[in-house]
């Protein structure tokens, strides 16, 4: 799961929130401070300071993604994906560096957002406006307590990641075939040209819009409220 179908539910629990997207920023922006979830503590019922929200977020974040990864929709979508990529590029089975199905799971997992925007229009600004209010001390301090190593600067790189709109133009094939590009280069896997990504984005997304009820962690609301916390 991406940034919104994690988040989407506490929109006006700003911590919580950023407690949701922490582990995939930290996976941008620190890869050696991965928050490992089995690893984390369990904060007090009665506890609801910044941090605790945050350990919560992160813990809804791993508990989520598990679900996500069992679920028969999206092991569908992904094979689904994973041959559309191998038909638009035959070249690309001559190749070690290309994986079509690590892209076709986070083509999965971008096209949901991009439902997600689309059957809400006002999510994005909304999720950045909640995360104007997060404790982003409260981030760096359960990275210090949790993770593995200290992310020094996080707290500076998280501000300039929520200042864009990260999802703006998820509903291109070109743009997001650009964003698998550089999830390929981060992680050294070999994406095929742009056009042949173009061709299997445009081929899954209706698909992922058909399934998108069936990965999203119940419980699923009819209606998005997009409050967030007054200033």
């Amino acid at each position: 799961m991406n940034f919104l179908a994690h988040g989407h539910r506490w929109l006006d629990r700003p911590d919580r929130l950023a407690g949701t997207a922490l582990p995939d920023w930290l996976s941008l922006l620190a890869p050696a401070s991965r928050l490992r979830g089995r690893a984390l503590g369990l904060p007090e019922r009665e506890d609801r300071s910044a941090e605790a929200e945050v350990l919560r977020g992160v813990r809804i974040h791993h508990a989520e993604d598990r679900w996500f990864h069992q679920q028969p929709a999206f092991e569908e979508l992904v094979r689904e994906g994973t041959a559309a990529l191998r038909a638009a590029y035959p070249g690309g089975a001559e190749d070690r560096r290309f994986k079509p199905r690590f892209l076709a799971h986070v083509a999965v997992e971008v096209l949901l957002d991009a439902w997600l925007l689309e059957r809400e229009s006002g999510l994005g600004a909304a999720w950045r406006a909640s995360l104007e209010h997060a404790d982003l001390a409260a981030l760096e301090a359960t990275v210090a307590a949790h993770a593995p190593e200290p992310a020094p600067g996080l707290a500076d790189r998280i501000r300039q990641f929520r200042a864009t709109a990260y999802a703006e133009g998820y509903g291109d094939e070109a743009e997001v075939a650009r964003r698998l590009s550089r999830v390929a280069q981060r992680v050294r896997v070999h994406a095929p040209p742009a056009d042949v990504t173009v061709l299997a984005v445009a081929a899954l997304r209706p698909r992922v819009a058909q399934r998108a009820l069936a990965l999203l962690p119940p419980p699923w609301p009819a209606r998005l409220a997009l409050r967030v916390p007054d200033s």
